[in-house]
C-alpha cells in the first residue's frame, strides 16, 4: 500500500506559496513605488553611494534656490538704483533748465522731487527686508525724511549722519566657492548725491530771492553743481552697471547647478530606480508563480486516503 505524507507535502506548497506570495507582492511595490527598495537596508552595498549622491543633490539643488531669490532681490535692487539714479538725472536736467531759462523758481520743487525719489529708492525694500544696509536689514538706510534734514549742524558737520550707520555688509554663499555681497550701503552710493541736495538746500535757504533773473552768483553756483550732480549720478550708474554683473554671475551659476542637479537626479535613478519593463516581466512571473502555488497548495489540502479507496 502506498503512504501519502500529506503534511509534508502542505508544509513544502505552503513555503512555495509564500516565497512566490513575497516576491509577487515585492514586484507590485516595485511597480508602484519604481524604486528598488523602501528603505537604505534594501539597496545594500549601494545605500553608502545613493546617500551621498543625495546628500550633494540636495546642496545643489539648496544653492539652486537660494540663488534664484537673491536674483530677485538684485531686480529689486536694479529698480531702486534705477529710480535713485533717475532722481540724481532728474536734478541735473532741472538745474540746466535754470541755468538756460535763467529761471531759479522751479529749482526748489525740483529739488523736493529728486530728494524724495531718491530717498525712496534707497530705503526700498524686497520681502520686507531692507537691500542697502547690509546686515541692518531692519533699518532704511536713509534717516531724512525732509530737506531741513539736510542743513542742520550735524549734516553740515558730516553728510553721513542722514544715514544710518550700519557696518557689516552681508555675504552670502551662493556656490561651494563662490560667496558674494549683494549690496553696498545706502550711504556709500548716496553720499555725493545727498551732498547736491544739501548744498542745493543750503543755497535755496540762503538765497530767498531765487528767481528770474539769476544773479552772476546764483549762475555761477547752478554750473558747478550740475557739473557735481552729473558725478553722482555716474556713480549711480556704476553701481547699477555692478549689480547687473551680479545678475549674470547668478544667471550662470545658475546654469551650472541646473545641470548639476539633473546629473545628480540621474545618478541617484539609476542607483535607486527599476527598469519598468524588467519588473513587468517579474510582475507577470510572480503573479503566475503565485496562481499556480495556489492551486498546488489547495489541491494539497484537499488530498485525503479516501481518493486513493
Amino acid at each position: 500500500m502506498t503512504r501519502i505524507a500529506t503534511e509534508t507535502f502542505a508544509r513544502q506548497a505552503l513555503s512555495g506559496l509564500a516565497r512566490t506570495q513575497a516576491a509577487f507582492v515585492e514586484a507590485q511595490r516595485q511597480t508602484a513605488q519604481q524604486t528598488i527598495a523602501d528603505d537604505l537596508q534594501g539597496f545594500g552595498r549601494t545605500s553608502e553611494t545613493l546617500i551621498g549622491v543625495n546628500n550633494l543633490r540636495a546642496r545643489a539643488q539648496s544653492f539652486l534656490d537660494l540663488g534664484r531669490e537673491l536674483t530677485n532681490r538684485l531686480a529689486q535692487q536694479d529698480l531702486a538704483l534705477d529710480r535713485t539714479t533717475s532722481a540724481a538725472a532728474g536734478l541735473q536736467q532741472q538745474l540746466t533748465e535754470a541755468l538756460t531759462l535763467d529761471d531759479g523758481s522751479f529749482v526748489g520743487d525740483a529739488l523736493l522731487d529728486s530728494f524724495e525719489t531718491a530717498r525712496q529708492g534707497l530705503n526700498l525694500r524686497y520681502a520686507g527686508r531692507s537691500l542697502f544696509n547690509g546686515t541692518s536689514t531692519d533699518i532704511d538706510p536713509v534717516l531724512a525724511t525732509q530737506l531741513s534734514d539736510l542743513t542742520t549742524p550735524a549734516a553740515l558737520g558730516n553728510i553721513d549722519t542722514l544715514f544710518d550707520n550700519a557696518d557689516q555688509l552681508q555675504a552670502i554663499r551662493v556656490d561651494e566657492a563662490v560667496t558674494i555681497t549683494p549690496a553696498p550701503f545706502g550711504r556709500e552710493i548716496g553720499r555725493d548725491l545727498f551732498l547736491s541736495f544739501q548744498r542745493v538746500q543750503q543755497f535755496i535757504e540762503t538765497n530767498p530771492t531765487l528767481g528770474r533773473p539769476l544773479t552772476p552768483a546764483q549762475r555761477d553756483f547752478l554750473t558747478a553743481e550740475i557739473a557735481l550732480v552729473s558725478n553722482a549720478a555716474d556713480g549711480l550708474r556704476a553701481a547699477q552697471a555692478e549689480n547687473g554683473i551680479q545678475q549674470a554671475r547668478l544667471g550662470r551659476l545658475e546654469v551650472s547647478q541646473r545641470t548639476s542637479v539633473t546629473l545628480l537626479t540621474g545618478v541617484a535613478g539609476e542607483i535607486a530606480e527599476v527598469d519598468l519593463a524588467e519588473v513587468a516581466a517579474r510582475l507577470s512571473q510572480a503573479r503566475t508563480q503565485f496562481q499556480a502555488s495556489a492551486s498546488v497548495f489547495s489541491q494539497i489540502q484537499e488530498l485525503s486516503l479516501v481518493n486513493f479507496l
